[in-house]
């Protein structure tokens, strides 16, 4: 199955593991190395998190206040956002079109 992440989700990823890295040394890595494991959870087992809306699934960073948002299709994942879970709910929306 192919994998896609937005552009911003990309971004929202760096500017996190920055803003970690500036609160704690070593927390942006382990930020950036509980995001990269779930979506190697979610590379595999695509269907194991809940759908928030229709078509659109979020798995939880562990450890993080950030869920991955994305879409599952018969040959691609689509990530639209990392998103902080106590913010802005649903400002990714735009970006599933």
């Amino acid at each position: 199955m192919n994998f896609k992440l937005h552009p911003e989700a990309s971004t929202e990823i760096q500017e996190a593991v920055i803003w970690y890295e500036e609160q704690q040394s070593g927390l942006g890595k382990s930020f950036a190395s509980e995001t990269e494991a779930a979506i190697y959870r979610i590379a595999h087992f695509p269907e194991i998190n809940s759908e928030i809306v229709k078509n659109i699934r979020r798995a939880i960073v562990p450890g993080f206040p950030y869920g991955i948002i994305y879409s599952t299709g018969k040959d691609l994942i689509e990530v639209y956002a990392v998103a902080h879970l106590h913010r802005r709910p649903f400002y990714w929306k735009s970006r599933t079109k």
